[in-house]
């Protein structure tokens, strides 16, 4: 079973800081996030490589 947790332009796609401090109290969960691949702007996967929980920046494509 994979397990992904997403971060969309509503929920802070944008905002490495905001991710960081949504996911602190996850990590018992699994979820580890990378801080260098949490602010690289093109980072689709912000995990660390041993997270059981992939953490993912999504981009939408509302124009659409």
């Amino acid at each position: 079973m994979a397990c992904t947790l997403g971060f969309s332009p509503a929920t802070s796609a944008n905002t490495a800081r905001l991710r960081a401090a949504a996911t602190t109290d996850l990590a018992h969960l699994g979820v580890h996030v990378d801080g260098c691949r949490n602010t690289a702007a093109s980072a689709a996967d912000i995990s660390t490589a041993d997270a059981v929980v992939r953490a993912l920046v999504v981009t939408a494509r509302e124009d659409l």
